[in-house]
């Protein structure tokens, strides 16, 4: 007879895991990276005007150059802090759900969490009657 070997898994979700993601995914996903590309090029854009400015005016404003300067420094602050405040949303609406928990073992991975008992209270799944197609472990 052979053994199997049996691991449990369990994971707190941390808002440091959700901002990652939401950064990941900013990377991978062709609206992320569109919104980085627009932000980039609204920098270079007022940068570039603030540049012309200068060199066309003979005294600039104080005005326009806190202005020009102003508009750069939001654009990064936007790139920086999107992601993070999307991160604590996620992780607000995830913690309430507890400690996530998967075995593996040699048939494969079975997972759970408590994530179905608050969304779906009435989702059961056993080994005989597994859960309904529409609701997924991970």
């Amino acid at each position: 007879m052979q053994e199997t070997s049996i691991v449990e898994l369990a994971y707190v979700p941390t808002t440091a895991d959700a901002t990652q993601a939401i950064r990941a995914r900013m990377r991978a996903t062709p609206a992320g990276r569109l919104q980085s590309r627009i932000l980039l090029a609204s920098t270079v854009v007022v940068l570039g005007a603030f540049a012309m400015y200068l060199a066309v005016s003979e005294e600039p404003s104080l005005r326009m150059t806190v202005l020009c300067l102003a508009s750069p420094t939001l654009s990064i602050g936007m790139y920086l802090l999107v992601p993070a405040l999307q991160g604590r949303q996620v992780h607000r609406m995830v913690a309430p759900q507890g400690k996530f928990r998967a075995v593996v073992d040699d048939a494969g991975v079975r997972g759970g969490g408590r994530a179905r008992e608050y969304t779906h209270p009435r989702a059961e799944g056993t080994p005989d009657k597994p859960n309904p197609p529409h609701i997924r472990l991970f």
